[in-house]
């Protein structure tokens, strides 16, 4: 994962203070140790809810759990297009 990128989207881009962004960053490297994943992707969301430890949280933390997948995976959206944008054009 992208952790400084990521950190720093999400201040400027979300707005978040910095105590929040290092919340998401944390839950998304949790995120990443329940799953087995060595990065967030499309099958993330379903993995975490398939593992067995997710099921024995409360419903606080698998909302915080499933929010920074979402989170990183707008990120990860927002990071491609400009990227796209730019070679389409060249």
């Amino acid at each position: 994962m992208r952790y400084t990128d990521f950190l720093e989207w999400l201040k400027t881009e979300k707005g978040m203070n910095i105590r929040s962004a290092r919340d998401v960053i944390s839950r998304s490297k949790r995120t990443l140790g329940l799953t087995k994943q060595p990065e967030i992707d499309e099958e993330s969301m379903q993995k975490l809810v398939d593992s067995i430890e997710y099921h024995d949280f409360s419903s606080c933390i698998k909302s915080q759990l499933k929010r920074s997948i979402t989170l990183y995976q707008e990120f990860t959206n927002s990071v491609q297009k400009p990227n796209n944008t730019r070679e389409e054009t060249q």
